[in-house]
């Protein structure tokens, strides 16, 4: 690959990608817009930075002609025209999309690529399981003394304003956790 970053780091991320027979884009829910910016320059910068960081490995590999896998993914809500018409751009040239949620493929449908995505359960449901003595050990070293639970529930939750200073529900998004985890443990759950 030419030298073109200074930082190591980048120009070895360009390596990677120059060298590689596939790239798996991490599934997740990166592929979406927060909201409509008010003024045409506002948009234009949402926009550049939005496909630039967002995107930019994606479209890396389709303009170094990489073969391209997005994983189970949520796309959307996408406000701006340019937006919808970049995504299905991207994923016609994708060689399989898998999306997480049924709201998601509609949402390809509507864009006229539904046909390139597959309905997929996220990645995290196919991880292999932990021996139970592994449970048991985690719920021990918590303080959970209960022999028998009526069943165990994992929760991971994101720091969604770390990955946009502009997500302000976060604390909405950890109290709905929260009462979840409330509602389960109510019913019998640890």
């Amino acid at each position: 690959a030419p030298r073109v970053f200074r930082d190591p780091e980048k120009q070895a991320l360009l390596v990677a990608y120059t060298s590689a027979d596939l790239v798996l884009a991490s599934g997740g829910g990166y592929i979406y817009d927060t909201a409509v910016a008010a003024s045409p320059l506002a948009r234009l910068i949402t926009f550049v930075m939005w496909s630039c960081f967002l995107l930019g490995g994606n479209l890396l590999a389709i303009a170094l002609n990489k073969p391209l896998v997005l994983l189970p993914q949520s796309i959307g809500p996408l406000h701006e025209p340019l937006q919808r018409r970049l995504v299905a751009w991207m994923i016609r040239r994708a060689r399989f999309t898998f999306v997480r949620e049924r709201e998601s493929l509609a949402l390809l449908d509507a864009l006229g690529c539904g046909s390139k995505a597959v309905y997929a359960p996220d990645m995290a449901f196919g991880m292999a399981g932990a021996e139970p003595g592994s449970a048991r050990a985690i719920l021990d070293a918590a303080g959970l003394e209960r022999l028998e639970p009526a069943y165990c529930v994992g929760v991971t939750a994101i720091d969604w304003r770390g990955q946009s200073q502009a997500f302000a529900p976060q604390a909405a998004y950890e109290q709905a956790l929260v009462e979840c985890i409330d509602q389960l443990t109510a019913e019998g759950a640890v």
